[in-house]
């Protein structure tokens, strides 16, 4: 399903392996890895225009609770 353009406010959506999510036409939102013992996951988003993909142990906490 395209939601390109139309994700104003939010959305839910069930990650998968092999379910990525695209946001807009310009980011890719991937699961990488799930970790039941401490209740996280580790995703790779990718700026699709540029190719550039960052995971999510390359950012620091606080760049991921939005304090820095």
């Amino acid at each position: 399903m395209d939601y390109a353009n139309k994700l104003k406010d939010s959305l839910y959506w069930w990650l998968g392996r092999k379910k990525p999510f695209i946001i807009n036409d310009e980011y890719k939102l991937e699961l990488l890895f799930i970790d039941k013992i401490n209740n996280s996951a580790k995703i790779r988003v990718t700026n699709l225009k540029t190719g550039l993909a960052i995971e999510s142990s390359d950012v620091s906490s606080e760049v991921l609770n939005g304090q820095e």
